[in-house]
């Protein structure tokens, strides 16, 4: 009498199209890891974040002439070209018998969680972008630029809204850097600004003429473009380029910079919410020092 043999049996199984369209809408590069391509995987996230990638390499002295305001078209269209390629591969895709594991809902949840915890240790830590909507530092920063600031040393361990702690900053703050800093009485808001005064300093701005210290800081005239003049304020660290409205009254402004705050203002002198208007910026409230600017359309 023989003995029934029990055979191995392995389920097959196959990519759904519509699951595989909303993934590529949702983060492209994950549905060709659910249709089991990790080498277009691999390519198409490498173009879903090639702006950032150009803007990385900027901030390190590499050339971009990536236009910024592409970056975000960029996006949608990589993601919809996801969406279109894995739904393609997904309904040519016959049943397999193994299923990789980057595939199962685990790894699709997995591998852009790592991404997105990269992203958020690297903003929070070392460098952080920020967009500048306003001419507030205009002719330094024209309006629409991207700025990379460094938040090493500033103990600003934060990003997307949410912040880790606040670490006793270290780095050196001098007159002269362009800082970001949250504001006293809105956190979530970040100015950039120059810092012009250190703590201990009596500043003065009256006229469109700013004295440290009872030194007035010498200027020369540039050009003139229309409301504008522009001039090269010669500071003792740097020299800088600012913007003034010869024929709108000055915010006028005397007190002397507090122990552990600054005092900062706009380079377009006439036009910039800054320390005569918000006040002092204290130590704590500094993210980091801009170290690199991409303006509109080039770097």
């Amino acid at each position: 009498m023989s003995t029934p043999s029990i055979a191995n049996t392995v389920s097959e199984w196959r990519p759904t199209p519509w699951i595989a369209v909303v993934l590529g809408l949702v983060f492209g590069p994950v549905a060709l890891l659910y249709v089991q391509r990790p080498w277009f995987a691999v390519a198409w996230f490498v173009a879903s974040y090639g702006a950032a990638l150009a803007l990385l390499a900027a901030a390190f002295g590499f050339d971009s002439t990536l236009p910024m305001e592409l970056a975000p078209w960029m996006a949608w269209v990589v993601s919809i070209a996801c969406a279109v390629h894995a739904y393609t591969i997904a309904k040519s895709t016959h049943s397999v018998a193994e299923r990789k594991w980057y595939s199962r809902w685990h790894g699709l949840v997995v591998v852009p969680a790592v991404a997105l915890v990269l992203t958020f240790l690297i903003r929070a830590f070392i460098f952080e972008p920020f967009h500048i909507p306003s001419a507030s530092m205009h002719p330094t920063l024209p309006e629409g630029s991207y700025v990379f600031v460094s938040k090493t040393g500033f103990g600003e361990h934060s990003s997307f809204g949410i912040r880790l702690w606040r670490g006793e900053p270290t780095a050196r703050v001098d007159r002269g850097d362009i800082v970001a800093f949250r504001l006293a009485n809105d956190p979530r808001t970040t100015y950039v600004k120059r810092v012009i005064g250190l703590p201990g300093d009596r500043i003065e701005y009256v006229n469109h003429r700013l004295t440290i210290n009872y030194q007035l800081v010498p200027i020369e005239l540039g050009d003139r473009d229309g409301d504008y003049q522009f001039a090269v304020e010669h500071l003792a660290e740097a020299d800088v380029t600012i913007a003034f409205m010869p024929e709108r009254a000055t915010r006028d402004f005397a007190d002397v910079v507090p122990p552990g705050q600054y005092f900062v203002l706009g380079d377009s002198r006439d036009n910039a919410r800054d320390s005569r208007f918000i006040g002092f910026v204290p130590r704590d409230h500094l993210v980091g020092r801009v170290v690199k600017i991409l303006r509109p359309g080039k770097d």
